[in-house]
């Protein structure tokens, strides 16, 4: 469920997981078809901003795995960033900071996401991308 939660908040910010978002959901559903989220989650494909707030509200976080969930938001972030121009990256990783599980925001590599951005407000491109680059490397 992790890997969806990640799928999901990302959806959020405007990135392009529509079809990762589904492939993991159909994946999960069929290893567990009596989850009554996950068949849930399957009615609702056609409304991807709805399927995000109904996760985001029905997910279970007392068996949540921050590692787990880590590993695979820093992989996916990691893609992201290479592909995108960092003040595009940055500009939505403080919305996404927010947006994460209360229980891990202000655990690292989590918080980082809260502040990287800030060295671009004085023109700090490196430091920006040394906070960016040390956190995706995190669980290497």
């Amino acid at each position: 469920m992790e890997e969806l939660l990640v799928c999901v908040l990302l959806l959020c910010e405007g990135f392009n997981f529509e079809e990762e978002y589904q492939e993991t959901l159909d994946k999960l559903f069929m290893l567990n078809s009596e989850n009554e989220v996950l068949l849930d989650l399957e009615f609702m494909s056609d409304d991807i901003k709805g399927s995000c707030l109904y996760l985001k509200a029905h997910f279970n976080y007392t068996e949540f795995n921050a590692d787990k969930f880590g590993q695979f938001l820093m992989q996916k972030l990691a893609v992201l960033y290479e592909q995108d121009k960092l003040r595009h990256f940055a500009a939505k990783m403080y919305s996404l900071w927010q947006n994460l599980p209360d229980n891990i925001s202000c655990e690292e590599p989590f918080w980082t996401l809260c502040y990287a951005d800030d060295p671009l407000s004085w023109g700090d491109e490196r430091q920006c991308r040394e906070l960016y680059e040390e956190m995706l490397n995190y669980y290497k």
